[in-house]
């Protein structure tokens, strides 16, 4: 076993409108940084969109070809569920190869079509379906879902703070729990049940890279490896 460090919540360029670093910041760039910041994994999760993680994937065995620096990158989407009045974001990652057809097959189940998504429209959508269906779904699928800043306060609500917690830990396959404030971790112990707190930079530039991030065990650094991990109890 080796300890590794992961960033699995990051947000590329493809939508603009959603990313606050340069314009021209190529996946390249991307990982350039994510060396910087000493990373072994490293997960894209745009808004409903996985079309980034092919380039960052690309760049990474680029990048190792002229440094022999790997880097794990997980193809992954976040999702913005509503569901009976609450709102639930959910990062989804998926195993590499059949990443972007288990991503469509996905978008199917919750009624996505690729033609109805415009891309800089993304950040705002958000899709009314039963969280924990949508976290079976993408285990089904050979993924796994990690319930993004749970501790986040967006106006006057936090999602640690809502009885649907209850209902996710308790019915749906999660793999972690996202938390931006580690203090949190002790508040939410005991409605979690065991599941693995990490933490991620949910960044939207290159030097937003890696400011938070978790250590993991792992038997090595592959994506079956670290969903074994996560899904341990921590």
């Amino acid at each position: 076993m080796r300890e590794y460090k992961i960033d699995l919540h990051n947000h590329s360029p493809l939508i603009t409108s959603d990313y606050r670093g340069h314009a021209e910041t190529s996946a390249l760039d991307i990982v350039k940084a994510a060396q910087v910041a000493g990373l072994d994994a490293f997960g894209i999760s745009d808004h409903f969109a996985i079309e980034f993680y092919r380039d960052v994937n690309d760049a990474a065995a680029e990048l190792h070809g002229t440094s022999g620096y790997t880097l794990l990158v997980v193809a992954g989407s976040e999702l913005k569920i509503t569901w009976q009045g609450e709102e639930i974001h959910l990062i989804t990652l998926f195993p590499p190869e059949p990443a972007e057809a288990a991503f469509e097959e996905l978008m199917g189940f919750l009624d996505f079509p690729r033609v109805e998504r415009i891309v800089e429209l993304l950040p705002r959508v958000m899709i009314e379906h039963d969280p924990v269906r949508v976290v079976e779904k993408v285990a089904e699928l050979g993924g796994m879902t990690h319930i993004a800043h749970i501790d986040r306060f967006f106006e006057d609500y936090r999602l640690m703070d809502r009885p649907i917690v209850d209902y996710l830990v308790k019915d749906a396959p999660i793999s972690a729990i996202e938390v931006v404030d580690k203090k949190n971790c002790d508040i939410l112990r005991e409605k979690t049940n065991g599941l693995r707190y990490i933490q991620s930079s949910d960044s939207h530039s290159t030097n937003e890279i890696g400011r938070r991030y978790s250590k993991l065990e792992m038997e090595e650094l592959s994506f079956e490896a670290l969903k074994s991990a996560l899904q341990s109890t921590s």
